[in-house]
C-alpha cells in the first residue's frame, strides 16, 4: 500500500508538473508567433527551450523515482 501511495504521489507530482510547464510553454510559442523584433522572437525561442529543459528534466528525475520505487519492490 505505501509504495502504491508512492507511485500515486510521483506520478500526481509529475502531472502538476507536465500542466505547469505546458501552459508556460503555450504562452512563449505565443510570444514567438506575436513578436514585433527579432530580438523579441529570439528571446521566446529561449523561453521555449529553457521550459523544454525543465520538462526534459521532470520527465528525468520521475523516471529515477519509478526505479527506485521498483527497485525496492524487487522488479528492477
Amino acid at each position: 500500500r505505501v509504495q502504491l501511495d508512492g507511485t500515486r504521489s510521483v506520478l500526481a507530482a509529475l502531472e502538476e508538473r507536465r500542466e505547469r510547464l505546458t501552459v508556460r510553454a503555450a504562452h512563449a510559442e505565443a510570444r514567438v508567433r506575436e513578436a514585433s523584433t527579432d530580438q523579441e522572437r529570439v528571446s521566446a525561442m529561449f523561453e521555449t527551450y529553457r521550459i523544454e529543459s525543465a520538462l526534459d528534466d521532470v520527465l528525468t528525475g520521475t523516471m529515477k523515482q519509478l526505479a527506485s520505487l521498483m527497485k525496492d519492490r524487487g522488479l528492477r
